[in-house]
């Protein structure tokens, strides 16, 4: 033992920032009650609008919120797609409601393309030839930009 420091020899090399520390807990599970209030594709939506705009104003940088705000717009497209997707797989065909049971899940997928091709296929078996189906056989999955989507997205 060190008398000058009051230290045992071994406490001389400890290294106080590896040493484990209590944490305060700042991010949890919440309890059984607990529901989001958030509708999440119109907030991918609206705070990737912002960004770009900002962009567009010269309040931002491309390099950095364009980044993400490009993100947010690719993600804003996944999640409608998936909506779509999901909902019209509530109806047998264009005069009937599915039953409980025959409603599928969307396959876990990030690309958009794939995506696109299951929306297209949906929407093509439940929506007659007619008026606004005979409109969206010119959207092609090679054709789809952001513009198209978004202009869809404002329409609805």
């Amino acid at each position: 033992m060190d008398p000058q420091l009051g230290q045992s020899e071994d406490d001389k090399w400890r290294f106080p920032f590896f040493e484990k520390r209590p944490y305060k807990e700042v991010f949890y599970l919440p309890g059984t009650e607990w529901k989001v209030e958030a509708v999440w594709d119109d907030a991918y939506y609206e705070a990737a609008k912002r960004l770009i705009q900002g962009i567009a104003r010269g309040e931002y940088l491309q390099a950095i919120e364009g980044v993400a705000g490009l993100y947010l717009f690719r993600h804003y497209i996944e999640l409608a797609l998936k909506f779509v997707i999901f909902h019209s797989r509530w109806l047998k065909d264009s005069n009937s409601n599915a039953k409980l049971e025959e409603i599928k899940d969307v396959k876990k997928t990030h690309s958009l393309r794939k995506l696109w091709g299951v929306a297209e296929t949906e929407c093509r078996r439940i929506i007659s030839k007619s008026g606004s189906a005979q409109e969206s056989d010119s959207f092609q999955p090679d054709g789809l930009s952001a513009r198209s989507v978004f202009r869809l997205h404002s329409a609805v």
